[in-house]
């Protein structure tokens, strides 16, 4: 929870804000831990700071961490051990950074320098991203399809410079300065044959769709929203999402969401959502369905002694994550709430294979009498509701996180150095197999249940027409098994029914086809 210094913060704000937040938090979840973790270690000061981590085609994950002066990428086979290390000098101060790793294992490392490393760690080429280092603004990257980079920069003057970098060699295919200003955070996306950039400061949050082959700009908007933190999200049909807010949480503001067309000539959406106040990331499905998450007031504002001694008055902040349908309209707002320093705030933002929704960033631990953050991950369903949370406690602040095929969680913790942490995935249905996919109504079936990993678990079953076929309630696998068998006990019909049998858990879901005959 972060304290906010606002002596002349109104009552009525407070509980508009608190009547949004009081029914949401979610409920109390056991943190597990990593089953393995890996530090970076820093060849000019002796530590890092966390910056990324993606995974290739076979699950191998790349983990970026930064110095003052140089970016360290490893590579670590799934089960953690490392495979190789490089350094690369940054050219300048490296306080940002992020990866991306295509399917045969080539790396990119976008930082002050943008770099190329084959899946051997072969630095295969590498240039400087101009404006990167004036310090005027964070840095932004993207690839697309065919694995040609684009980069956003500041221009010593404060202007955003988009730059294009072939794959095969790192040479710029088009620089391009935008009359668009820059900021403190500057965001780039590929919609289409479109870039869309936007960079903000605490007045206002700026927005450029720049001609991806050629470079040309093409529409620019400014937006009356704090943009100190900024984010974009591209849709569909190439509509353009962003949320922005303040670094502190100030009396009146709110999560500020605006959607518009791919050419930023029509506002789609526009509107302020009063159950968070600073909003950090956002995100767009293929239903149009919005995902915000960021900071907001905690109702809980009772005195906060850390642990020095020293006791601080509330409001402080939590999480707060929202899902709202392409109206507008909330659809469920879930809420973490912890004690803990000045950095509880999510970082994190992305949607998981299975349709649950991940938030990472820092948190507190729950229930400890002496305040600490640590870089933490959590799991709502598509509905929601709490699944699963996981915490790094040897680190602070998450800033990275990727999924495995497995349902695997890589998370990246920046502060006090860089640590790369593996939640293993929590088992989920695979296949639900009968043993016969047609019986007589009145007689017995097996059924028979794999699931994606041999920790034990509960699933839940169901069944589409319990009077004609029934299963029970839930079916347990123990740890060390990955499947088990249930009976399905149907009943008499007058004419053939098919029926579909549902196996849950974790959200994950395995659907099985029986057909009662007469």
């Amino acid at each position: 929870m972060t304290a906010l210094p606002l002596p002349g913060l109104a009552a009525a704000a407070l509980a508009a804000a608190l009547a949004w937040a009081l029914p949401l938090p979610a409920a109390a979840q056991a943190l597990v831990a990593p089953d393995w973790q890996a530090d970076s270690v820093g060849p000019d000061t002796g530590s890092t700071f966390g910056a990324g981590v993606a995974l290739d085609g076979a699950h191998n994950a790349y983990f970026l961490s930064t110095a003052p002066s140089s970016l360290l990428l490893q590579r670590h086979a799934p089960g953690g051990a490392l495979q190789w290390s490089r350094t690369l000098a940054a050219g300048g101060p490296a306080a940002n950074g992020m990866v991306v790793a295509d399917a045969a294992g080539n790396a990119l490392v976008l930082g002050p320098t943008v770099a190329k490393f084959g899946a051997d760690g072969t630095l295969l080429w590498s240039q400087p991203v101009p404006g990167a280092s004036t310090g005027a603004t964070t840095w932004s990257g993207v690839t697309d399809a065919g694995g040609d980079v684009y980069t956003v920069g500041s221009s010593a003057t404060g202007a955003l410079v988009v730059t294009r970098r072939a794959a095969a060699t790192g040479q710029a295919t088009w620089t391009s300065t935008l009359a668009t200003p820059g900021g403190y955070n500057a965001v780039i996306r590929l919609a289409g044959g479109r870039l869309v950039v936007s960079a903000g400061n605490d007045l206002q949050l700026n927005l450029a769709t720049v001609d991806a082959a050629s470079g040309v700009p093409l529409a620019s908007r400014s937006l009356p929203v704090a943009g100190t933190y900024s984010d974009l999200a591209i849709g569909p049909s190439g509509e353009i999402a962003v949320v922005g807010g303040l670094s502190m949480l100030l009396p009146g503001h709110a999560y500020q969401l605006a959607v518009f067309d791919s050419s930023l000539a029509t506002t789609l959406l526009s509107t302020a959502l009063p159950a968070g106040q600073s909003a950090r990331r956002v995100l767009m499905d293929a239903q149009r369905n919005l995902y915000i998450t960021g900071a907001a007031i905690d109702p809980d504002s009772s005195a906060f002694t850390w642990p020095n001694g020293v006791t601080t008055s509330g409001p402080f902040s939590d999480w707060l994550t929202m899902k709202l349908d392409p109206a507008g309209t909330p659809l469920w707002t879930a809420r973490l709430s912890q004690r803990t320093d000045i950095h509880e705030v999510p970082s994190v933002l992305a949607l998981a294979a299975d349709g649950a929704v991940l938030v990472a960033g820092s948190a507190g631990l729950a229930g400890s009498a002496t305040p600490a953050t640590q870089a933490q991950v959590v799991r709502y369903s598509a509905t929601g509701a709490l699944l699963w949370q996981g915490a790094a406690p040897t680190t602070q602040q998450g800033v990275g996180l990727a999924e495995a095929g497995d349902g695997g969680l890589f998370l990246v913790g920046a502060r006090p150095r860089g640590v790369l942490s593996h939640f293993a995935g929590l088992p989920r249905p695979t296949t639900l197999t009968l043993a016969s996919s047609s019986v007589t109504g009145g007689t017995r079936v097996t059924a028979t249940l794999r699931l994606s990993g041999p920790a034990g678990t509960t699933v839940s079953l169901s069944s589409s027409r319990p009077a004609v076929a029934s299963v029970p309630a839930s079916l347990t696998v123990p740890a060390g098994a990955t499947s088990a068998s249930f009976t399905v006990t149907t009943y008499r019909v007058k004419t053939s029914t098919p029926v579909t049998l549902t196996a849950t858990a974790n959200g994950g879901t395995a659907l099985g086809t029986l057909t009662v005959r007469r």
